[in-house]
């Protein structure tokens, strides 16, 4: 009893420490964002890009997300951190406004359930988009699946109040939980983005391709958009072209960059496809 007391003590210690120390990070600039491009398919055009968050910590370097999210998930800071992201987010699409090959961009940002049950999220936004003279439509905010578990009526109320503001919500990972089709039925969505582990297959598994298909089947038949994640060769860009996929992210496409080689990669491509 005493050796578990300890460890569970220990374990408190370190995640307050980690939680202090994602704090100063917030306050010190240390966080920065990478922007990955989401194309149309048919078109090559960009339509917008994902917003992902990097924590640049002192004597470590650049930590990706999977360090650090799910203390920050358990000690409340990922709520500071979504709202850092998002008056980041906002900032980038009012500089993309004011520019004419970028107006029009999207900007898709991943939120914690814990952030899409709190009543800070609409108004945050609210107030984001108001002071920068952004559009809320042009933010999808992305929702993974399994983070919806503990609360979906709340959940549903706030993602409601997100839309009546015109902001569009997408379901992150879709298909890899166990209640997909249930937040299908309880959440009015947008965007269904379908998991690069189903992607992965879609060129050599009957099974990969015939589960991304049905995906594609329903999305359409309810009006959604749909996003093929992790696409990283051309012959799955091939592939979901000809199963009808509308759009899509991934290294092959290309990699998450900094904010200014982002801006210049949409610029470019957004030029090149209005050439073809």
């Amino acid at each position: 009893m005493e050796v578990y007391d300890a460890r569970l003590a220990r374990d408190i210690e370190e995640r307050a420490d980690m939680a202090l120390t994602m704090r100063q990070g917030i306050t010190g600039n240390q966080f920065s964002l990478r922007l990955q491009p989401i194309i149309d398919i048919a078109t090559k055009e960009p339509v917008g890009a994902e917003a992902l968050l990097r924590w640049n910590r002192p004597g470590i370097g650049e930590v990706g997300p999977n360090d650090f999210i799910p203390i920050a998930e358990r000690t409340g800071v990922i709520l500071d951190l979504d709202a850092w992201v998002l008056e980041q987010s906002v900032g980038i699409l009012r500089e993309w406004q004011q520019h004419p090959l970028t107006t029009g961009l999207r900007m898709a940002v991943n939120i914690s359930g814990r952030n899409i049950v709190d009543g800070s999220l609409s108004p945050l936004l609210a107030r984001l988009c108001e002071r920068a003279e952004v559009d809320p439509s042009l933010i999808d905010l992305e929702i993974t699946e399994t983070h919806l578990v503990a609360d979906v009526a709340r959940a549903s109320s706030v993602v409601d109040d997100l839309r009546r503001q015109g902001i569009k919500v997408a379901i992150d990972d879709f298909g890899t939980g166990y209640s997909s089709m249930s937040y299908l039925h309880q959440l009015t969505v947008d965007t269904l983005k379908i998991d690069q582990v189903f992607i992965n297959g879609i060129c050599d598994s009957d099974l990969d391709r015939t589960i991304v298909e049905l995906l594609l089947r329903l999305g359409d038949s309810l009006g959604l958009k749909v996003v093929a994640e992790g696409v990283d060769s051309e012959d799955k860009l091939i592939e979901l072209a000809r199963m009808g996929c509308p759009m899509a992210q991934g290294f092959y496409i290309a990699r998450p960059m900094s904010i200014a080689d982002a801006t210049v990669w949409l610029r470019q491509q957004v030029t090149l496809a209005s050439l073809l």
